[in-house]
């Protein structure tokens, strides 16, 4: 959805550049930003389900073969997301169909 790169750290995989958007995230104007589409809207609705506790998220990102498979430090492809496995029932709705690889 939002287009961000992530990459493959030893902890799991993380934003691939989280420190420079903390100083971006606490000065911005939270009305500049339009509102979300009903598409984006259904994608987190969606994963809110699937995943409902932040560890959910946390166990299944280390899940991944994807991540495993990465080098440290390595982006991680987005034509890899056909792959991600911890999204296998959103699948089945045409979940991954309405993201952006």
């Amino acid at each position: 959805m939002t287009g961000a790169t992530y990459a493959a750290l030893p902890m799991g995989p993380q934003l691939n550049n989280y420190k420079e958007l903390i100083d971006e995230n606490i000065q911005a104007d939270p009305h500049s930003v339009p509102p979300l589409n009903p598409a984006e809207e259904e994608i987190i609705a969606t994963i809110a389900k699937t995943f409902s506790t932040n560890k959910m998220v946390y166990d299944a990102s280390h899940r991944e073969t994807i991540w495993r498979d990465c080098p440290v430090g390595a982006i991680i492809p987005y034509s890899q997301a056909s792959g991600l496995t911890e999204l296998a029932d959103t699948r089945k709705n045409g979940f991954l169909d309405t993201i952006k690889v």
